[in-house]
């Protein structure tokens, strides 16, 4: 099993371009950037955010979010994705001193398995889209001291959300 100490590593492998910084990426797909998704297995020293549509596999016809941490091992099989979907590419190293290191652990989502997916409506989707929005828009700037805290703060509160629309699935109405 490959595994990918660094996201430039992880970069290469996928024919993507270089990140724009060693330590974050963010991967948009859409229609000017398709993003097959290989069979593959693998474990990496970073974390993992991706929302995906999917039209084939497990999770058909609708937008999956899942998670994975450092070391984990990451699955992907048989799966197709529709047009949009994103992925969050973040080491372990860019929380070094950061409060969401401390805290990161408490998200249980990042204990299951990679292939374990939390489904979202479409209102659930617009958030993570919008905080994916205000991430790339701060990592594609001009970089000063204040970036990696506001990049920091939106994946955090992604990790929020998804804890929230985690435990909605069990509210019984």
């Amino acid at each position: 099993m490959r595994h990918f100490s660094t996201i430039s590593e992880l970069h290469r492998a996928n024919n993507y371009r270089p990140p724009e910084n060693p330590l974050i990426s963010l991967i948009r797909c859409d229609k000017g950037n398709s993003c097959p998704i290989a069979d593959s297995e693998f474990t990496s020293d970073f974390y993992m955010i991706r929302l995906k549509k999917t039209k084939s596999g497990t999770y058909k016809n609708y937008s999956a979010l899942s998670f994975a941490g450092p070391r984990q091992v990451v699955e992907i099989r048989g799966i197709e994705t529709e047009e949009n979907g994103l992925t969050i590419y973040f080491h372990e190293d860019l929380l070094i001193g950061h409060p969401l290191r401390q805290v990161i652990g408490n998200f249980s989502y990042f204990d299951r398995d990679s292939y374990e997916a939390m489904r979202l409506s479409a209102k659930e989707e617009q958030i993570i889209w919008e905080l994916f929005n205000k991430i790339e828009s701060e990592c594609h700037s001009n970089q000063d001291e204040y970036t990696r805290g506001i990049m920091l703060s939106h994946i955090e509160s992604i990790l929020k959300y998804a804890q929230r629309f985690y435990k909605r699935q069990f509210i019984s109405g």
